[in-house]
């Protein structure tokens, strides 16, 4: 069968490109207005003649004044693109897995990184031995394709915009993408990619605009905490409930008081930093006179020239120096993201070749895509932000970070507790650059003690520490369950 997919865009796209794994035999053709040869002017003869054609409006929002457009043209064989593409991928995904499997169930995991990413390692090997039929949703054509060499057992489908929201066939959707929009239809379980989600938003962004984004969250049917601090935080601001061991005393409004209900906040634990603990045994040693820096820099306020902590270009110039002054050896690692962005450059190019009086080099600008063991194990502390890699440290090395917040009143701004940000033992909190100086030093004569000290904190606030994957899948299966028994006893 001939499909003629109108317009040529990233839904339209997706669509073709999901039917033609699914139905190899019938072809595509994009209607391309920006493309004389291919435009609906010039194609619309051809099908109108061809009845047995059929065009896919691939638009949520464009569908009526498109459908409008055929209609002039004497078209009246169109249907809604997502929809149409949805249906035949139900059935072609609820066909084969109960056909290879005996199972009329499944769970979607979103997925935006490569095969084997921390963040879905354990929960898809803990998945699969439950015997669990996954549909990885991927958000490019690179990932499609190595998901489908990876688990060839399993089942893979490319939704990059508003085919997205149209998939209801799977009944449990996992992601850690907050943006995404997914159908009713499904369970949705967000399970965040860093543990300073959300609070990281507010070095960004304005506290209104934070604040909206995170009221947004309620749309989602559970979030999965990582820590205790994570779940504190999100019961305080969406459930109107606060932890009678908070030490965060001032009163404020929460964003949707009382709106979700406290228990939609699971604590699940941390995926990734499971993984990380796996090859941790080398890092916790006698560490060397390193120190690391990771700053995640994305907006800076025109006028102040400064982020919403206080941080500017000059004041991280300075702690290098004094940094380097001090005899430490400076490891400069910028967010994966960030490596091009002209703070970054400029820094590097700033100290590329700073050397000791002794002719010693102990400025490096690291940019590997992850940081290394060895580097974790060689330096003593990582000092930064908002930067995830802030969080995980400590935890992985039990060897504690600095977060440097310039602004003293930020975390009143901002209506944050600072153990949201800065949880001692494991993270240690500087308003100054001699506040950092005298940290460092603090850090280096006493690290048999913080390791101690971390390691309590480790147990006491991460959930599930070690086995957050079995309890992220075990939860997946309860709610499968659910599922079952209100379809058998409703007749569903």
């Amino acid at each position: 069968m001939q499909f003629y997919i109108y317009p040529k865009n990233q839904d339209g796209e997706d669509i073709a490109f999901n039917l033609s794994h699914i139905h190899t035999k019938d072809t595509y053709s994009f209607i391309d207005d920006s493309d004389e040869s291919t435009s609906l002017e010039n194609l619309a003869p051809q099908i109108v003649k061809d009845e047995t054609s059929l065009v896919l409006i691939a638009s949520k929002y464009r569908y009526f004044d498109l459908s409008e457009a055929l209609e002039k043209k004497g078209i009246t064989h169109y249907v809604d693109g997502l929809k149409f593409c949805v249906k035949k991928l139900s059935e072609y995904f609820l066909k084969t897995i109960y056909q290879k499997t005996h199972k009329n169930f499944n769970v979607g995991l979103l997925v935006t990184q490569l095969p084997h990413s921390k963040h879905f390692e354990t929960i898809i090997s803990a998945l699969q031995s439950k015997e669990i039929p996954i549909v990885f949703i991927t958000t490019d054509k690179e990932n499609f394709e190595q998901y489908k060499r990876e688990f060839p057992n399993e089942y893979v489908i490319l939704a990059r915009c508003d085919l997205l929201e149209q998939i209801d066939f799977i009944w449990v959707i996992y992601t850690s993408e907050t943006y995404k929009r997914l159908h009713s239809n499904a369970i949705s379980i967000l399970c965040p990619q860093g543990l300073l989600d959300p609070v990281q938003n507010y070095f960004y962004k304005s506290k209104q605009m934070v604040d909206m984004i995170i009221g947004s969250r309620i749309r989602f049917d559970y979030i999965f905490c990582h820590t205790k601090e994570m779940q504190e935080f999100y019961q305080e601001k969406l459930a109107g409930i606060s932890s009678e061991n908070s030490d965060y005393k001032k009163k404020f409004i929460p964003i949707n008081p009382g709106l979700v209900h406290p228990l939609k906040f699971i604590p699940a634990g941390y995926p990734s930093l499971d993984a990380d603990l796996q090859n941790s045994s080398e890092i916790i040693s006698e560490a060397k006179n390193t120190i690391i820096l990771a700053f995640t820099i994305a907006y800076v306020n025109q006028t102040t020239k400064k982020d919403e902590s206080g941080l500017s270009f000059d004041l991280l110039c300075e702690l290098i120096i004094r940094l380097l002054e001090s005899d430490y050896k400076v490891i400069l690692r910028p967010h994966p993201e960030k490596i091009k962005a002209v703070w970054m450059q400029e820094i590097a190019k700033k100290f590329e070749n700073y050397e000791t009086p002794s002719g010693k080099k102990m400025f490096f600008y690291d940019t590997s895509k992850r940081m290394s063991k060895e580097l974790m194990q060689e330096a003593f502390t990582i000092i930064g932000g908002a930067s995830s890699v802030i969080q995980t440290f400590p935890l992985t090395t039990l060897k504690p970070s600095i977060v440097f917040i310039p602004d003293k009143n930020f975390f009143e701004r901002i209506d944050v507790a600072p153990s949201c940000i800065a949880g001692e033992p494991a993270h240690i909190l500087a308003h100054s650059i001699e506040e950092v100086l005298v940290s460092c030093q603090n850090i280096k004569n006493n690290l048999v003690d913080y390791h101690k000290k971390i390691l309590r904190y480790r147990k006491e606030s991460v959930y599930n520490l070690g086995y957050s994957g079995d309890f992220i899948a075990s939860f997946i299966e309860k709610i499968i369950k659910k599922i079952q028994n209100t379809k058998e006893v409703l007749k569903i």
